[in-house]
């Protein structure tokens, strides 16, 4: 009888676990309902659009730089993880020709010069100008007249001051180049982005482009110079003017494609 019983007791068991089994099924947490963990930005990340360039000469992304005086980069030259405030005749970096600069960080009365035909790639810098009374400082200056090459920055800060000063980038007096500026901050100066053709083919890339004022005459001024060759804007994306508030980049509205 208490074998009888056993069974029995096993039989009802195994009919109430597979009843409690389909009547509880196990509950699920979906992506959307898990917790997902904190975004921590830099101050100058922007949320969504993957540009990220220096808003300080204290950045992190100089943490390991070393000082250095001016330097001449002969074609082919590569200037790393240096920090210079030299001031005088010529420019902190001077690119004879092709080069490349990253996590390199500026602060004198001439930035970089551009001098010679080749590439040049400017990464994750800081490249500020403040000239003295009598200059006409620019940031960065493609002065090579006849030479054709481009200028390329990526995830940078060119900072102009609107004093004894020109732009924060400046190219004019005949140079040929194309500018790829993907990432970039222009950030003071009477103009923050000023290209002339002067007569040459002009290439013009811009994708997550800001412009923090004050500027002394307008942001940018990309034109013919008075030559009647129109530079070609190859590509415009997220253009716009914007702010820095509580030491991050607060971005602002869009600017339209010049003609």
């Amino acid at each position: 009888m208490a074998k009888i019983m056993t069974l029995r007791s096993l039989a009802l068991g195994a009919r109430f676990l597979a009843t409690a089994t389909a009547v509880l099924p196990v509950p699920t947490i979906s992506r959307a309902q898990a917790p997902q963990p904190p975004v921590l930005l830099r101050p100058g990340e922007v949320p969504g659009t993957g540009a990220s360039f220096p808003l300080s000469w204290t950045d992190p992304i100089f943490a390991n730089v070393a000082t250095s005086g001016s330097v001449v980069l002969s074609n082919g030259g590569l200037l790393t993880d240096k920090s210079i405030t030299a001031n005088g005749p010529q420019a902190s970096v001077q690119c004879n020709g092709a080069c490349t600069l990253t996590r390199v960080r500026i602060s004198s009365g001439e930035g970089v010069r551009v001098g010679g035909s080749g590439a040049v790639v400017i990464n994750s810098s800081w490249i500020e100008s403040q000239g003295v009374p009598g200059d006409h400082a620019d940031s960065i200056q493609c002065y090579a007249p006849q030479d054709i090459g481009s200028v390329s920055i990526y995830n940078s800060t060119v900072h102009a001051h609107n004093d004894n000063a020109t732009a924060g980038l400046f190219s004019a007096d005949g140079y040929q180049g194309d500018f790829h500026l993907e990432n970039v901050l222009f950030w003071g100066g009477p103009y923050g982005l000023r290209i002339h053709t002067d007569g040459k083919p002009t290439n013009v890339y811009m994708k997550n482009v800001y412009f923090v004022g004050p500027f002394l005459y307008s942001r940018m001024l990309i034109y013919d110079g008075g030559s009647g060759v129109k530079p070609v804007i190859t590509h415009w994306e997220n253009v716009r003017d914007a702010t820095i508030e509580n030491g991050k980049l607060v971005p602002g509205t869009l600017i339209a494609q010049p003609n």
